[in-house]
C-alpha cells in the first residue's frame, strides 16, 4: 500500500490525471492507520516531487480537505513546522528542501488552505528568527548599556542561526512572494507587504537590492527597487521604533 500511494504522487500526479489521483486517495481505507501515516508524509515532503508538480500537490490537498478537513489541517500544521525547524537548524543539505517546503506552503494560501496572517508571520519569522534572543541595540560604544532590538537584526550582534555572509533567507522570502505575493495587491494587505519590503530591503541591504531572485519578485509585484529604503534606514541602524504592522 506504501508504495502504491507513492506511485500515486510520485509517478501518476499531473494536471491530466489529478482528478483520477483524487478518487484513488478518497477510495483508501482512512481507518487504517499505516494508509494515514503514509499519505500524511507523502503530502509533507513535496521536495519529494518534481517541482512544478508542487501547485498539484496543494491543490489535491485542497481537494481533500473538502472530505478530510482533519487530514488538511494536520498538513498545514507540520509545513509550518518544517519551516520553523529549518529556521532552526539551518543546514546546507536541506536548502533543496525548505526552498520545496516554502514554496509548498505559498502554493496553500493560493488555495485558502492558510489565511494571509500566517503568510506574513512567516515572511517575519524568516526574516528576524532568532534576533529576538541574540539580538541588542548598543546605546554607546561601550558594552554598559543595551537595548533589546526586538527582533531586529543588527550588525552590532551576531546569531549562530543566521551568519552575516549566509542569505539564503533571502531565497526563501522570494520562492514565497514569488509564489502568493501577487494576492497582495490591495487594502491593508497590500499595505502589510509594503511595510515588509523595506524593512526587508533594509536589513539586507545591497545583496538584497542586486540579487536576481527579489529584483524579479520586485518586478512581478510593482515595486521600484530599494523601495522606501532611505525613509527607515537611518532608523534601523539606530535601533528607533519599527511599525511591523503584521
Amino acid at each position: 500500500m506504501q508504495l502504491f500511494i507513492r506511485h500515486l504522487i510520485y509517478d501518476v500526479l499531473a494536471k491530466k490525471t489529478l482528478d483520477k489521483v483524487l478518487k484513488l486517495i478518497r477510495k483508501l481505507d482512512w481507518d487504517n492507520d499505516e494508509v494515514k501515516q503514509t499519505l500524511h508524509k507523502v503530502f509533507t515532503k513535496p521536495w519529494k516531487i518534481k517541482y512544478g508538480n508542487i501547485s498539484l500537490l496543494a491543490m489535491l490537498t485542497y481537494d481533500l480537505q473538502r472530505y478530510r478537513p482533519a487530514f488538511a489541517i494536520s498538513v498545514v500544521d507540520q509545513i509550518l513546522e518544517n519551516v520553523r525547524r529549518g529556521l532552526e537548524q539551518n543546514m546546507y543539505s536541506t536548502n533543496q528542501r525548505r526552498i520545496a517546503t516554502i514554496k509548498f506552503l505559498g502554493e496553500l494560501y493560493i488555495y485558502r488552505l492558510v489565511s494571509s496572517s500566517i503568510i506574513f508571520d512567516t515572511l517575519w519569522s524568516i526574516t528576524t528568527f532568532g534576533h529576538r534572543e541574540y539580538g541588542f541595540v548598543l546605546v554607546d560604544q561601550s558594552d554598559s548599556f543595551v537595548q533589546p532590538a526586538d527582533g531586529r537584526p543588527l550588525p552590532q550582534r551576531q546569531v549562530p542561526s543566521d551568519m552575516p555572509d549566509d542569505f539564503f533567507r533571502v531565497r526563501l522570502v522570494c520562492a514565497l512572494l514569488d509564489t502568493c505575493g501577487m494576492c497582495f495587491d490591495r487594502g491593508t494587505q497590500k499595505k502589510k507587504l509594503d511595510n515588509f519590503l523595506v524593512f526587508f530591503q533594509v536589513r539586507f541591504g545591497l545583496y538584497c537590492v542586486f540579487h536576481p531572485d527579489f529584483r524579479q519578485v520586485l518586478y512581478s509585484l510593482q515595486r521600484p527597487v530599494a523601495y522606501g529604503h532611505r525613509v527607515y534606514v537611518d532608523r534601523f541602524t539606530r535601533g528607533a521604533p519599527f511599525n511591523y504592522n503584521h
